[in-house]
């Protein structure tokens, strides 16, 4: 009968419920492991925050008590006839090592928070007091920008430059506290402009949207200083952090777990895309991505960077004044 022949296997199912209660109690007991590694940790970066080492330096010398989970034996060699995917099979070696990243960048967030340590995204993404001053170069479009980040400013000031590069000059140099760069037209970034936040060292503070007076602009300008100027989360704000990192030490396979990361802490990738800057040291491959925080604040990944990645350079963290 048609109803017997496509009826489930009952063993088969119950089978696959056992393993998957089996695999949880495994990934519990991992949990545990872990949390114990959080403790030594947070235990090291105790002391070492009480020698007036900064959070960030200490992260970065206890990350060496993090056990290498990726280099576990894997009991199902490749070729083995009695299982012939062995590669789609979920529980690889890999996969077990992004899992314990993330858990264990929760479980270490939660520990500094109880410690007590100072624990804020400005840790990570230090602040630098900019003065009111706003540089930029004049025409209609620009002028629009400024209307709108000189809310955010107080007392806001400006200073006209003659190119683009002089304007970032004048903020890298400490003669002016911001600069108003235009950052993407028709939602493309403009590559003359990430290469002088490469060249300057420079971050954004804001982004909003410039439309001219015929209202068909479609250019987004960017608010930039030498230090990060962290919003507050709000419920209905959409903030971004915003990374780059360099081809040359990156993997595609480093690449692929700071996105699994990212979507597992519960952020969306707004952007993501590639850039050609040219450099004093000749042209330089980079990867720029742009995460949404979904209403949450960026500490889970900031830890997991600091943590696993430590040649990332932050870009900014920003809201999108619309």
């Amino acid at each position: 009968m048609p109803g017997e022949f496509f009826s489930q296997d009952p063993i088969s199912a119950r089978n696959l419920d056992l393993l998957a209660e089996e695999a949880s109690g495994i990934a519990q007991r991992r949990i545990c492991e872990l949390a114990a590694v959080a403790d030594r940790m947070v235990k090291q970066v105790k002391i070492l925050s009480g020698d007036g080492m900064d959070l960030c330096s200490c992260l970065s010398l206890v990350a060496d008590l993090i056990p290498d989970s990726s280099q576990e034996p894997w009991n199902v060699p490749n070729g083995d006839p009695a299982f012939p995917l062995p590669r789609a099979i979920p529980g690889t070696p890999a996969d077990r090592a992004l899992f314990d990243r993330v858990a264990l960048c929760e479980l270490l967030l939660e520990k500094l928070k109880a410690a007590p340590l100072p624990l804020s995204e400005s840790v990570f993404l230090p602040e630098e007091k900019s003065g009111g001053t706003v540089c930029y170069l004049r025409n209609p479009l620009s002028d629009e920008a400024f209307d709108v980040f000189s809310l955010q400013i107080p007392n806001a000031r400006v200073q006209y430059a003659d190119s683009l590069r002089e304007a970032c000059a004048r903020v890298a140099e400490g003669k002016c506290g911001y600069c108003i760069l235009p950052l993407e037209e028709g939602g493309s970034r403009l590559a003359s402009v990430a290469a002088l936040l490469y060249r300057f060292d420079l971050k954004i503070n804001e982004v909003t949207p410039v439309f001219g007076y015929g209202g068909d602009a479609d250019m987004k300008y960017a608010l930039v200083a030498k230090g990060f100027r962290t919003p507050k989360v709000h419920p209905n704000d959409d903030r971004y952090l915003e990374l780059r990192l360099r081809f040359d030490p990156l993997s595609s396979s480093e690449l692929t777990d700071l996105l699994t990361a990212a979507s597992r802490f519960g952020y969306s990738v707004y952007r993501i895309n590639t850039l050609s800057i040219p450099a004093q040291e000749g042209e330089v491959s980079v990867c720029s991505l742009v995460f949404r925080d979904e209403g949450k604040d960026f500490l889970p990944l900031l830890i997991y960077l600091s943590l696993f990645l430590p040649d990332h350079t932050p870009v900014g963290i920003y809201r999108n004044l619309e």
